[in-house]
Order: structure tokens, then C-alpha cells, then sequence
């Protein structure tokens, strides 16, 4: 259960960060830690990218397919940010629950 909505949460977040990349042209980290690493019209090509990345994630997470999961965070960190990682951690811990139930 926990691994579900940490995979929620970072896909959300990471769809969230891809429309404020393509909005703003700044990267959400620019916003919550005063960080400019890269702006321009490059993050029009990286917002998509984290909005594809962020629909994957939830996809993969209600169709409760971990490998979904873990492309989306994996893609995710192709973006310029790092809330893509809670994505990749939900889908690993959906592997984990999964072998835990079957023994």
C-alpha cells in the first residue's frame, strides 16, 4: 500500500514539475529552492518529457505494473527533477510486496 502512494506521489509530482517546466520555462526546483541550473526553451522538450514520465508512473501504478513504474521514474530523471526518485522507490517496493506475498 505504501509503495502505491509513494509511486502516486511522484508521479503526480513529476506531472506537476513537466507542466510548470513548459509554463515557465524554469524548472520547479527553481521555484522551491532558488536554484537556476537550466532554463530556456529546452524545457518545453524536458516538460513533455516529465509529463509522459508522470502519466507512466500513475498508468503503471493502476494497472499495478511495477516495471511501468520504475520506466516512468527512470525517465523521469531525464527531467530536471528529482521527485522522479519516489517513482522509482514505489516500484521497487511494489516488487518487494509482491515476492513478500507469494512466499
Amino acid at each position: 500500500m505504501i509503495s502505491k502512494v509513494t509511486s502516486i506521489v511522484g508521479g503526480i509530482v513529476t506531472l506537476i514539475a513537466g507542466l510548470v517546466d513548459i509554463i515557465t520555462r524554469h524548472p520547479l526546483d527553481h521555484y522551491i529552492y532558488g536554484l537556476n541550473i537550466i532554463s530556456g526553451s529546452i524545457m518545453i522538450y524536458l516538460g513533455i518529457l516529465g509529463i509522459v514520465s508522470g502519466l507512466m508512473t500513475l498508468y503503471g501504478t493502476y494497472k499495478d505494473n511495477k516495471d511501468f513504474v520504475i520506466a516512468g521514474g527512470a525517465i523521469g530523471l531525464a527531467t530536471p527533477t528529482e521527485f522522479s526518485l519516489l517513482s522509482i522507490i514505489g516500484g521497487l517496493s511494489m516488487k518487494t510486496e509482491k515476492q513478500a506475498t507469494k512466499s
